[in-house]
Formats: C-alpha cells, sequence, structure tokens
C-alpha cells in the first residue's frame, strides 16, 4: 500500500492492490483499510481487490475492482461510530448486491446508489468495478430537501451527467491539483443536485432557503417555534416559506427531523450522559419525551434509549485512523 504526499502534510491519494500482499494476509490488508467505518467479511475464495482513494476538497473519491468482499454497517456499528455523511456508489462494471432494512437492489453498471451512513446497510461485490464518493451530510442537504429519505435510493438515467462528471473526476485526479478542486467540487455539487431530482432555483431563491433554515437552527429549542415565526424572521411570507420546504411535505415535518437529528447528535456526546432523555429532548426543542422518541425511531429505526446505549466507543481492535478513514473524519470539521 503506498500513498503520494510528503510526510509534513496529510496524504491526497492512496493505493492499494491484493496481489501485492501474500495470498494469505491479502483479506486482513484489505479489511484494515474499512475498519474505522464498515465491517468487511469474505463472500468466496475468489477474493481480489484493487482500490485507488483520493481526496478533494470535501469529497473522498475511490476507485475500486473488488469481488469476494461484503462490507457492512450494523446497526451496532452505526451507533458507535457517529458517521452521518453520504456515500454515492457508481457502478461501472460487474454488480452490487445490496440490503437496507427495507429492501433488497440489485445496482448494475451505469447505475449509482446513494447511501446515508447513519443508516444500516450491507453491500456484496461480484466482480465489481465501481466509484465511491463520500460526500458531507450538508453537501446533500444541500442538493436536496428529502435527504433524509435518500438511503437506497438507485439513480439511473438522471445520474448520467453527475456519472461522466464522476469518472472525470477520478481518472483526471482532480485532487491532485488545488487549481481543479474549487472548480471540480462546483460542479460535482451542481450535477448532484440535478441528479437527486431538484429544479434549480434562483440564486434569490436559494438565499431565502438559507436563511430560512438559519432561522430553523437558531430557533430550535423554542417549543413554540411554528411556521408563523420562521417566516417572520427569515422575512419571508408564508406562501413562499411552504413553497421552499414542499419537498419535505412542510415546514413542521422539517422542523421535526432537525430536532431528531439534533437529539441524536446529543447522545452521542459524553458531555450529554449526565442528562436524561427528557431533558435532552426537551433541550431540542421536543414538548414531550414521547413525542421525541416516536419520531426519533420513526426516522433513525431505533429508540433514543438504544441509541445513548451504543453510543460508548468503538469495540477493543477497531482502529479509527486506519486506511484513509481521517480523510472521513475530515467532512466533519
Amino acid at each position: 500500500m503506498t500513498a503520494s504526499a510528503s510526510e509534513a502534510a496529510p496524504p491526497q491519494r492512496l493505493t492499494f492492490d491484493s496481489e501485492d500482499i501474500a495470498s494469505d494476509e491479502r483479506f486482513e490488508a484489505y479489511h484494515a483499510l474499512y475498519r474505522g467505518g464498515t465491517d468487511v467479511s469474505p463472500t468466496s475464495d475468489t477474493f481480489r481487490a484493487r482500490v485507488e482513494a483520493q481526496r478533494m476538497g470535501q469529497l473522498v473519491m475511490v476507485e475500486r475492482h473488488l469481488n469476494g468482499a461484503q462490507h457492512e454497517r450494523t446497526l451496532q456499528r452505526v451507533r458507535t461510530d457517529g458517521f452521518e455523511h453520504f456515500t454515492l456508489q457508481l457502478v461501472l462494471s460487474g454488480r452490487l448486491l445490496v440490503e437496507t432494512p427495507d429492501q433488497f437492489i440489485t445496482v448494475t453498471p451505469g447505475q449509482a446508489i446513494v447511501f446515508d451512513l447513519s443508516r444500516p446497510q450491507r453491500t456484496r461485490a461480484e466482480n465489481a468495478h465501481y466509484l465511491t464518493f463520500s460526500v458531507a451530510r450538508e453537501m446533500v442537504e444541500a442538493a436536496t430537501l428529502h435527504a433524509f429519505a435518500l438511503h437506497g435510493t438507485v439513480l439511473a438515467a438522471e445520474a448520467g451527467l453527475l456519472a461522466d462528471l464522476m469518472v472525470s473526476l477520478v481518472r483526471r485526479r482532480a485532487g491532485d491539483d488545488p487549481r481543479q478542486t474549487a472548480a471540480g467540487m462546483q460542479m460535482f455539487e451542481e450535477a448532484l443536485a440535478l441528479a437527486l431530482g431538484r429544479t434549480p432555483v434562483s440564486h434569490d431563491s436559494r438565499d431565502a432557503l438559507s436563511q430560512a433554515r438559519l432561522v430553523v437552527e437558531k430557533l430550535l429549542a423554542r417549543r413554540d417555534l411554528d411556521p408563523d415565526m420562521i417566516a417572520r424572521h427569515a422575512n419571508l411570507s408564508r406562501t413562499t416559506l411552504y413553497e421552499l420546504f414542499r419537498p419535505y411535505g412542510g415546514v413542521s415535518r422539517y422542523v421535526q427531523m432537525r430536532r431528531t437529528a439534533r437529539l441524536r447528535a446529543l447522545l452521542g456526546r459524553v458531555e450529554s450522559r449526565t442528562s436524561s432523555i427528557a431533558e435532552l429532548s426537551y433541550q431540542v426543542g421536543f414538548a414531550a419525551e414521547s413525542h421525541a422518541a416516536r419520531l426519533y425511531k420513526a426516522q433513525y429505526g431505533e429508540t433514543p434509549g438504544q441509541r445513548r446505549q451504543g453510543s460508548a466507543p468503538l469495540p477493543r481492535g477497531i482502529e479509527t485512523n486506519s486506511g484513509f478513514d481521517p480523510w472521513i473524519r475530515a467532512l466533519y470539521r
């Protein structure tokens, strides 16, 4: 395994080829790349992996040739590592067999699948050549108002431009040239928004949405927060506000989702362990713990109590800075 960077700065590229490693050590070496974020297991005797990863701005881009391996994020893993970013996986050849809590999917060449890493998943590669882009959550939420519903979504024809761009960024090694990073990031953000189905909006509308979101974040703890208050503080009409948040099913639904997301973050913090779940629920604006628990389970598939029980450090033997995991964790800074 090699990384092309000086010792004085974090490496921006990393390569791995199982053929360069002794046969009895190949899978364990591959497994070590992913110990910080996924459980990897062999699925056949014909394991083969070639990986090239690079970092470009807020993106971690990985090209992978993989057979005979399965990646899984169990509910326990989701609870413990706290990852909440997204990955976009584009299949170039072969296939990925995917399982989420809601469905089984086969992803074939030309298709891309979106994963929310705050949700469980299992992916099995069969002679697959595919690209994986790790994307900060805020970038996805800026591209679409229904980020919460994307987990397991397969993009085909609508991802054509995005797929072409992903291939180009990887092939051109755009992360190696700082001059290309800003332009590459801008193009990716625009292509992502188009692929996720959001109609491009004017800069005025984009600014209005950003302002409304800022108001929600600032006033989220107020239990009397409602559309009238948000519209007033954001200097928007109720009609405009409702139109901006229509993809969520309404302003109130968006507020509820932000409250459950903030509750989840608090439950994972060591300094919050002395506060009861009821107290934390009130802190994020819920009027009752039972209401918070019901919405939390609907969004994350577990209760707040289960989240708290699973928020301990990773088990011993799990190396959280192995492979390119530090790049992933940098998405949260």
